[in-house]
């Protein structure tokens, strides 16, 4: 008598890739389980992998496509020949001006909630389709001014190419300094949207990973944006604004003021791709040649996670060391001007010259952008990452290897598990992703989002997010806090609220030492333009000693004083590949080459393109509101902060290296490029006739790329 069938022989019977299976009888046990059980994950997976040997069962095509309408699955309808009643089922699950566009149930539920004004906080799985939401929202034209805050630049980018489809009805604004149009979609990192919030008349907001909106405890002090992001929440809140917050794996939000302004949390585990799990046996002696063993048999795009840049490129090195690569010639052009235009020395174009990407926070934006869409282009087979690429940009990955068990430092949690594993697998290209893990999976336990601003009157909110709520929104106890720095006299309210992201005392502490200062000691920082090197090296050391205020290295710099020789260093340079070679023959320490070509590179966009010019002009604030009081003339530190931010090239090279467009490029043809505003240099770029230009058909295809998503 034949074993009765159950979720987990079924399921075995599919790994093993078993050629007869009993199709039938397969389809039987799926039906019985959504009619017995609703729409399920364990009847959901088996249905998945059915569409994904689609083939195999078509004899019963007709109960295939039923099992899809009851699981809600409607966007795999197109695949099939459909009835009249099927078609109908899939027109009801197109949003209004989508024709393409075909929703599952549980989208299209969220759908008609936000398109009848509701709020949702949405947490899904990766493979959900929480953006697709976003675009048929915008399609409604029910909004006149969007804001979608996303946690990174990588994910402005991505968004942005996305919904400039939209630009006949919207002005798509993505970087600051550009005009507002009179229907605009703002896509903005939190940092950024804090200079636009009280610009428009924002009636509608996106907070995508809405998790990050939880302070943590025991937080690094130099790492603020959790505190900024509640700051815009609470901005747009209060606007009264409708919203959509989405997000991966959260089991509750904890906002309890919140409700008084209704909102749905959606907690759904709905999946359109299936997840295939496979622990690697492994220890600390043979995990790298485990390692090379599963890549060699592996087939398809395969993301491998690192914990570090560190981690990732020492796999990258393995793996080039080891496997039996072959030269990828598309991809010849790009390994070339990367060797002429950084150094030759780098191992990051030598890795690609073989199929394999390197994916981390040293990589300029630009070059790590290159290689994503490469991955996607299957011209790399492997991208080593961390991170910086797991948290929401797209790729299309078969597979993910989780090579290490450390995330941002700490050992990883089931949350950050689950997302990382969210990454492989592709609705309609990859039905099946497959995840090798090199640990034991964590516990499943997913994280409890507590939004401190709307949390209840028992939560502990910092001082610098305080300072930026209505005091009718406080406690007692938490105006009794914040009542000392509103009271204090030597700084202003607004200049605390201005520059919160830094601690309210530290602000404090530095005005207080400003003001101690004699006329002529105060005059050594209270320049404008262009400082000399001792007027630097003193602004520097305050920055560091009064803003920064730590005990260890920081992106290659440990004080004032290195940071001040740091920037001038570059800035004698001119050009990057000189400052790469500067670095290296004035080394004196045992560091590899590539360690410091890729230390470099990280001071250059963790300093120059963000702490110090963001830490200058908060320092031109406090000082000037000092200078003031003792009725001397104010200092003027905006155009260094500008130059220091720009490489000390144009400011439109920051926007384009951030659209694609290396700084290099950018460089070489300036005298094409507008320089009025941001708006009227992107419209140059966007116009520009290439044919003509004395650059190389690289750098031309570069352009082209850029023009497109412009």
């Amino acid at each position: 008598m034949a074993t009765a069938l159950n979720y987990n022989s079924i399921k075995k019977m599919f790994r093993k890739g078993d050629a007869n299976l009993p199709k039938f009888e397969i389809l039987s046990y799926i039906s019985q389980s959504v009619n017995n059980n609703g729409i399920n994950p364990e009847g959901q997976e088996l249905l998945l992998r059915v569409l994904d040997r689609k083939d195999d069962f078509m004899e019963y095509e007709e109960i295939v496509i039923s099992l899809i309408r009851k699981y809600g699955l409607y966007p795999y309808l197109k695949n099939f020949d459909l009835s009249l009643s099927d078609e109908i089922a899939c027109e009801i699950h197109k949003p209004d001006g989508m024709n393409n566009i075909v929703f599952h149930s549980k989208q299209n539920e969220i759908y008609y909630t936000l398109i009848h004004k509701g709020n949702v906080v949405l947490s899904a799985p990766t493979s959900f389709g929480k953006s697709l939401i976003i675009d048929s929202i915008i399609t409604s034209n029910l909004y006149n001014n969007i804001m979608i805050i996303v946690p990174s630049i990588a994910l402005i980018d991505e968004t942005r190419k996305r919904l400039i489809k939209f630009n006949k009805q919207y002005r798509v604004i993505s970087f600051s300094g550009q005009s507002l149009g009179k229907r605009n979609i703002f896509v903005l990192t939190q940092e950024r949207a804090l200079d636009y919030i009280d610009r428009a008349d924002i009636d509608f907001f996106v907070i995508d990973e809405f998790y990050k909106l939880d302070i943590k405890e025991n937080q690094d002090e130099n790492d603020n944006r959790e505190i900024i992001l509640n700051q815009v929440f609470y901005k747009l809140f209060k606007s009264k604004a409708n919203y959509y917050l989405l997000g991966p794996n959260i089991e509750r939000l904890i906002a309890p003021k919140l409700n008084e302004q209704k909102y749905q949390f959606i907690k759904t585990d709905y999946k359109t791709v299936v997840s295939e799990f496979h622990q690697i046996k492994n220890n600390a002696l043979n995990k790298e040649t485990k390692l090379l063993e599963l890549c060699k048999g592996i087939t398809g795009q395969t993301l491998i996670y690192c914990q570090s840049p560190a981690s990732a490129n020492k796999v990258a090195e393995f793996l080039f060391d080891n496997l039996d690569l072959e030269q990828i010639k598309d991809n010849e052009d790009f390994v070339r001007w990367i060797r002429q235009n950084y150094h030759p020395d780098w191992n990051y174009p030598k890795y690609l010259e073989y199929g394999i990407g390197v994916h981390h926070g040293k990589i300029p934006r630009a070059l790590a952008q290159k290689s994503v869409e490469m991955f996607n282009r299957g011209l790399l087979k492997f991208l080593i990452c961390t991170s910086t690429l797991i948290e929401g940009v797209n790729t299309k990955a078969r597979n993910v290897v989780i090579y290490d068990n450390v995330v941002n430092r700490k050992k990883m949690d089931f949350f950050s598990f689950n997302n990382i594993c969210g990454r492989s697998g592709r609705m309609n290209s990859y039905m099946i992703g497959n995840i090798y893990t090199f640990h034991e999976q964590p516990q499943p336990e997913l994280p409890f989002v507590n939004v401190p601003v709307f949390g209840d009157d028992t939560t502990t909110i910092p001082d610098n997010l305080l300072i930026n709520m209505d005091d009718d929104d406080l406690t007692i106890e938490a105006q009794q806090q914040i009542q000392r720095y509103k009271k204090q006299n030597i700084l202003s309210p607004d200049l605390l609220k201005k520059h919160s992201y830094v601690k309210l005392d530290y602000l404090l502490d530095l005005a207080q030492y400003l003001n101690g200062l004699s006329t002529r000691r105060l005059g050594l920082i209270a320049w404008s333009g262009t400082p000399n090197y001792e007027e630097l090296k003193k602004t520097c050391n305050l920055i560091w000693d009064f803003i920064v205020k730590s005990n260890r290295m920081i992106s290659s710099v440990h004080s004032g004083k290195q940071l001040c020789f740091k920037i001038k260093q570059f800035e004698r340079s001119k050009t990057i590949s000189n400052y790469l070679n500067i670095i290296i023959s004035e080394n004196k320490t045992e560091e590899k080459n590539n360690t410091l070509i890729e230390s470099a590179l990280d001071f250059m966009r963790q300093w120059l393109n963000y702490k110090f010019p963001r830490y200058l002009m908060t320092l031109q604030d406090v000082v000037n509101e000092i200078l003031e009081k003792k009725g001397l003339p104010v200092c003027d530190y905006s155009h260094y902060a500008s130059s220091v931010e720009c490489y000390f090239t144009k400011p439109y090279v920051i926007p384009f290296d951030e659209c694609g467009l290396p700084i290099q490029i950018s460089t070489k043809i300036k005298r094409y490029i507008s320089n009025e505003s941001i708006d009227s240099a992107i419209e140059s770029l966007r116009k520009m006739e290439i044919g003509n230009l004395q650059i190389s058909s690289f750098e031309k295809s570069m352009i082209r790329y850029v023009q497109k998503n412009l």
